[in-house]
């Protein structure tokens, strides 16, 4: 479940939202099709976190996408 204290704004692009941690993993988040984050030239879907300001701040650099598997 997608914690509330992210902003309903980027809540709008996460596809999953996994938290890990009580089993010593990480916030798994995957983006909807269509999106990736701005900083990755591959398309990058996927990313793992520490903590929920961490989703957070990268959160905010997901931008359009029309990589292969977006199409």
């Amino acid at each position: 479940m997608i914690p509330k204290s992210v902003p309903k704004k980027l809540q709008a692009v996460i596809a999953h939202w996994d938290d890990e941690r009580t089993i010593e993993n990480g916030i798994i988040i995957m983006i909807k099709s269509g999106y990736k984050w701005n900083f990755d030239d591959h398309g990058l879907h996927v990313r793992g976190y520490d903590t929920v300001r961490e989703a957070i701040d990268d959160l905010r650099d997901v931008v359009p996408c029309d990589c292969e598997q977006c199409k």
